[in-house]
């Protein structure tokens, strides 16, 4: 009998599973000669006995953690990976045609629970009432499926003893068989879909021993929607009605935004059940010329009925109370509210609210304490994202998206590596803040290891004093351009790691060497046109999971166009250009706390740089990069880590002018936040006019449908009527927000 299994698994599935360095050793021993001695009983049990007198069973349907070796080794050793080698140097395949593409959908549960136990299954079904986010991926080289805090991989066919995931103990298995769930949902609602976003189960469901959709099968159309993916040219996308059915004028840019998959509504009647993306758009804006409002009744969506979480309906409730009072007259009594919320809403599991409400404590404490980190227009984006995040639940979007519901708080992971990316320092006269951006090139997502550090008004470190403050037992300067192994780490839903320090625990951090240049995608970025677009299609941030890293990437630079600095803005700009000619725009502001930061970027990029670490984003109509680190023919830079003082001769850029479709938004953001600031209760007339002048020139610019709600936000304030007045200011903040992201 052939173990099939055991053929499969080629390097990269070894290394996954176990790593580079014991595979090397293995093969290594393997060509020395320390050969084992291979049987195979009659059901398929493979045995081996080394020279050295170890023993090796392997029987069918184990994997590598759990085959038997007598070496005094814990967990997978040299020597289990030198009989799968030895294995496969002494059978011949049999000779097949092109690999069947499998699905791990495939497996049922009565396999499941041979394999994993009754009590995982259970467990796991636990989670799915609860309602869960899954990513199924089918174009990768094994299938796999990223959770919330855990990917799984999906190593051998039929075999799930190789599955892999860095999930340890129960969150091990129960990981597997909601991924299992997963790919038998999409298989069944969007089979053709190399990627397919779900949102599985939730409190509506009843399970049982074969888990149901968590919607009736939609048309066609709504199976795209619910998987995520972009219609086809020429097919409808969600929320193509939205900003030109609210008065767009062709070629405006309300209209652009609706044809690049609008953000602000689907048509009447367009609603999709839970899972459709459709309800995301269809919630988060007015729906028609006449002015509807694009907000729902307590406890339904618009397509009638959806209910809302309750505590997501309590931190909207609040989070219009924090609006008419305004940070200005929020006293003790809202602030107490505000933590009372926090904390329900978390024991509530909904992790994305209770990150919102999070941050508007910490705003509401700066004001109140004359704190730099206070700053209106974060204020009133904070409130905007409650209202939006309550809108698109109740619409019936992706609620494991959109409000981060029934997801772990924190997952320990198993032996992990992980490659540095950089540093990002920052931070206000009372403390600094050190963001490490981790790469996990298994499951190609970037995580973020933070640490503050309350500092004294008289001291005021930069960010290269602090390259020496220990971080994960080394400094921190070492480990912003390290690779590092730990036995010890944890991570959140939100994508922060955690490496528990004591004495049994291992973390160990060595040079990162070319590491970069080996990390898949979607971390390693090669093509910036694709890259663009992948961010033209996302859903509006205000309702996306809040992930820290979101988009932090690699970018592969062939060849850097121009260098400028702009001294009124202090900020630097290089265009950057990839191997097919596509540009971004590398840009980065001055910050006290690192002086010599631009400086050192300026070098850096004269350098000849080879790959640049960065967030991307869309920004003056381009691909912008915020820069992390460069690595050149130097070796890496790390700007917010260089010394100096910031006195370097950089090469002056002529100003260009201001795009008036960005002043246009920027002044009628920073009036829309004055009224958050001041309350709506408290508005000034000078607000008011302000307000006005910012309407005209938005429609001046094209963007008739966000003026029209700017105007009808006027008029509710001469009513008076409280409720008009809350609705049509989140509206508008709504459409801002968004047009600003998707510019």
């Amino acid at each position: 009998m052939t173990r099939a299994d055991l053929l499969a698994l080629d390097t990269d599935a070894l290394v996954a599973l176990a790593n580079r360095g014991l595979v090397k050793r293995a093969a290594r021993e393997l060509d020395a000669g320390a050969v084992p001695t291979l049987s195979t009983d009659a059901d398929g049990t493979v045995r081996g006995r080394f020279p050295d007198g170890v023993e090796v069973v392997f029987p069918v349907g184990a994997g590598l953690d759990t085959a038997s070796c007598t070496c005094p080794a814990t967990g997978v050793c040299r020597h289990r990976i030198g009989l799968v080698l030895a294995y496969q140097r002494e059978t011949e395949p049999a000779e097949s045609g092109p690999a069947e593409e499998w699905s791990p959908g495939s497996i049922d549960d009565e396999t499941l629970r041979q394999v994993l136990g009754a009590r995982t299954v259970t467990a796991a079904r636990r989670r799915r009432t609860a309602g869960y986010y899954a990513h199924v991926h089918r174009d990768t080289p094994a299938p796999c499926v990223e959770l919330a805090t855990c990917t799984v991989r999906f190593l051998v066919p039929g075999e799930l003893g190789y599955a892999h995931t860095d999930a340890v103990g129960p969150d091990h298995d129960e990981a597997i068989v909601l991924a299992v769930w997963a790919f038998r949902e999409a298989d069944e609602h969007a089979p053709g879909e190399r990627e397919v976003r779900l949102d599985l189960g939730g409190p509506e469901e009843t399970p049982d021993d074969t888990p149901e959709p968590s919607a009736a099968p939609p048309d066609h159309g709504s199976e795209r929607r619910r998987s995520g993916a972009a219609a086809p040219s020429g097919e409808a996308r969600p929320g193509d009605a939205g900003v030109g059915e609210s008065g767009g004028e062709p070629g405006s840019l309300d209209a652009a935004v609706a044809e690049s998959g609008g953000w602000t509504g689907a048509p009447e009647g367009g609603e999709t059940g839970p899972g459709g993306v459709a309800g995301v758009g269809g919630a988060v804006g007015p729906r028609d010329a006449g002015g509807a409002e694009g907000d729902v009744g307590p406890g339904a969506g618009p397509g009638g009925g959806i209910p809302v979480h309750a505590g997501m309906e309590s931190a909207a409730e609040l989070a219009t109370e924090l609006l008419a009072e305004g940070a200005m007259h929020a006293g003790p009594v809202l602030g107490a509210a505000l933590r009372r919320m926090r904390r329900t809403v978390g024991e509530q599991g909904l992790h994305w609210p209770a990150g919102a409400l999070d941050d508007l404590t910490e705003q509401l404490d700066a004001y109140a304490a004359r704190g730099a980190r206070y700053a209106a227009e974060r204020y009133a984006e904070l409130l905007t994202e409650l209202h939006a995040r309550r809108r698109a639940a109740a619409a019936g979007g992706l609620r494991s998206q959109i409000l981060g519901a029934g997801e772990p708080g924190r997952t320990p992971l198993r032996r992990v590596r992980l490659v540095s990316l950089g540093c990002r320092v920052g931070g206000t006269v009372d403390e600094r803040v050190a963001d490490v951006f981790l790469a996990h090139a298994g499951e190609g997502t970037v995580l973020v290891l933070r640490r503050r550090w309350d500092v004294p008004p008289e001291e005021q470190p930069t960010g290269h004093e602090l390259t020496r403050r220990r971080v994960a037992g080394t400094s921190l300067g070492a480990l912003a351009v390290a690779n590092l192994v730990s036995e010890s780490a944890s991570r959140s839903a939100s994508r922060v790691v955690h490496i528990a320090q004591g004495r049994v625990a291992k973390t160990t951090v060595m040079p990162v060497g070319d590491a970069w240049s080996r990390l898949p995608e979607p971390v390693m970025v090669r093509d910036l046109a694709a890259a663009s677009r992948a961010l033209e299609e996302l859903p509006p941030r205000l309702i996306r999971p809040r992930v820290a890293a979101e988009h932090v990437r690699v970018v592969e630079v062939a060849e850097v166009r121009q260098v400028g600095y702009h001294p009124g803005d202090q900020r630097l700009d290089a265009v950057i250009a990839d191997a097919a000619g596509g540009t971004a725009t590398v840009a980065a502001e001055y910050r006290a706390h690192c002086p010599g930061a631009l400086d050192a970027l300026a070098a850096a990029l004269g350098d000849g740089p080879r790959l640049i670490t960065g967030f991307l984003r869309r920004g003056r109509g381009a691909l912008l990069i915020d820069p992390i680190a460069v690595l050149g023919a130097g070796g890496i830079t790390v700007p917010d880590l260089a010394p100096g003082e910031g006195d370097g001769e950089l090469a002056v850029q002529m100003p260009t002018a201001r795009d008036r479709l960005d002043t246009a938004l920027e002044a009628a953001l920073t009036a829309f936040a004055e009224i958050a600031h001041r309350g709506l209760r408290h508005a000034t007339p000078g607000v008011h006019r302000r307000i006005e002048e910012a309407a005209a020139e938005l429609r001046r610019v094209g963007l008739t449908a966000t003026a029209d709600t700017a105007t009808a936000f006027l008029t509710a304030c001469r009513t008076g009527d409280a409720d008009a007045m809350t609705r049509t200011w989140v509206d508008v903040q709504l459409r801002l927000i968004t047009t600003a992201e998707l510019r």
